[in-house]
């Protein structure tokens, strides 16, 4: 049997690439300090790892590790953990969809600050001293004062890697490593390209579409002559077309219900369309046919409306999850919701695809 893991058991063994620090004892009192600091992983974040490396192991599930070959102090910041973390999870998508499994995610970060070296000493300019070992031991600068080891380092490299740990689990339980959000960072890079403009085109073309066909229902429903069965024939054909234009795009998300439902939409829809037309040949109202009309010409506007709409999108997000959290809290309580993300759709109507959401939080009750 392997002997037991204690905070301690390192010291017995071989020891290479290990500092020199001048004063022991002050060492050795931020040592008493780290060791009543809370853990920066838990028991139970170790053991859920442990278990998906398995996986790894049997062939179920593919390992990927990365992250900077050192932190740094001065490099600590938001926006860097942020980016990090999107190309972390971008990759993670890549591979997913490459290799067909399931994806284990390890990041060299909150607490790489140390960097192994093949000397003891760096030289510049005939200079000899001792060689930069990471912000966690000492510093990079090259000189006398920086390069000698300084135990305060320890709790600075604690402290940042306390707070890296706090924004990465904020980000991945925030909504911010939704499916969505991944698909949107990997289309930024064509952002300010003509085929932004192409795609910004298109979805213009889209709403045309969709509009041209409610305006058309509308025509059909409310017109009170026989050749309403043509505007709604159009008006069918326009809808079946445009939900069947949605499929390329429900098949890039890996949506297979809703790509199954785009795809049969547009035979279903000429069928109505056609069926439409036999009713103004033979002059005759279908009371059903009608029906469905009307129905597709409510739920076609309502959506259209809303769904463009930014304000009127959000304040229907913010409702539902309002309610949704007010259901948890029922069951359990710390459930808390965050604002609706707008993204770039803050004006009358949105302008491009990206989803509007308001997150679901778990927080600790009295935190």
């Amino acid at each position: 049997m392997a002997p037991r893991w204690s905070p301690d058991s390192w010291r017995s063994r071989p020891i290479e690439q290990i500092p020199a620090y001048p004063n022991v004892t002050a060492l050795n009192e931020v040592e008493k300090q780290l060791a009543t600091f809370p853990p920066l992983v838990f028991a139970g974040e170790a053991r859920e790892l442990k278990s998906k490396l398995a996986r790894v192991a049997a062939g179920e599930a593919f390992l990927l590790q990365g992250g900077d070959c050192a932190e740094s102090f001065a490099e600590h910041r938001a926006d860097a953990i942020r980016d990090f973390f999107r190309v972390f999870l971008q990759m993670a998508v890549v591979l997913t969809y490459a290799g067909g499994s399931p994806v284990v995610k390890v990041g060299r970060i909150a607490g790489q600050f140390a960097k192994p070296r093949s000397a003891l000493t760096e030289t510049q300019d005939g200079k000899a001293l001792p060689s930069y070992r990471g912000d966690i031991i000492n510093g990079i600068e090259f000189t006398e004062a920086a390069r000698v080891p300084d135990p305060q380092r320890l709790l600075m490299a604690y402290r940042q890697s306390a707070a890296t740990l706090n924004l990465l689990r904020a980000f991945a339980q925030g909504g911010y490593a939704n499916l969505e959000h991944v698909h949107r960072w990997n289309l930024g890079f064509v952002k300010d390209s003509p085929q932004s403009t192409l795609v910004f085109v298109t979805r213009l073309a889209l709403d045309a579409l969709l509009f041209a066909g409610i305006v058309l229902f509308g025509v059909g429903v409310f017109w009170k002559d026989r050749r309403a069965h043509l505007a709604r024939a159009a008006a069918w054909s326009l809808f079946g077309v445009f939900w069947f234009l949605q499929f390329p795009s429900y098949v890039e998300k890996d949506d297979p219900l809703n790509a199954l439902g785009t795809a049969v939409a547009l035979p279903i829809f000429l069928y109505l369309g056609y069926h439409e037309k036999l009713s103004y040949d033979w002059k005759e109202e279908y009371q059903p046919l009608r029906f469905l009309a009307v129905g597709a010409f409510w739920a076609a506007a309502i959506y259209f409306t809303v769904d463009r709409i930014p304000a009127l999108s959000g304040t229907l997000i913010q409702v539902v999850t309002d309610q949704t959290a007010a259901l948890l809290n029922s069951v359990s309580s710390g459930y808390t919701v965050g604002p609706v993300a707008y993204g770039a759709n803050t004006g009358l109507w949105r302008v491009d695809g990206e989803e509007l959401y308001a997150p679901i939080r778990i927080e600790e009750v009295g935190a």
